[in-house]
């Protein structure tokens, strides 16, 4: 499946979560968790592939968002989007990676 094609243009972003944290040089914040191992995704995909009669290797599962943050500089508001598929090799139960993925108005950082 080519998620450049199955993705909504522009985005939709649904479920604003709000949270005000400083983030100082080198530091982090966690605005996402995505464990394809979790119960219940592997069913998710089953039904999915079940509801477009494709194959369950077929169904990408990605994650993807926007954050929308001050920078310290100017007084607008910045914008930038992510979106990755999670990537497993063949004939692999465990394991995998996070891939970029989807249209440029999925991955936008200024």
């Amino acid at each position: 499946m080519d998620s450049k094609k199955s993705l909504p243009v522009p985005p939709v972003y649904e479920g604003n979560y709000a949270m005000e944290n400083y983030l100082i040089p080198d530091g982090e914040i966690l605005i996402a968790i995505f464990n394809p191992s979790q119960s219940g995704h592997t069913a998710k995909r089953i039904e999915v592939a079940t509801a477009q009669n494709v194959k369950l290797e077929d169904v990408e599962s990605a994650i993807f968002g926007q954050v929308e943050y001050l920078d310290g500089i100017t007084h607008e508001r910045q914008v930038s989007r992510y979106c990755f598929r999670f990537e497993r090799g063949p004939f692999r139960n465990i394991g995998g990676s996070f891939e970029p993925c989807g249209p440029h108005e999925y991955n936008y950082c200024p």
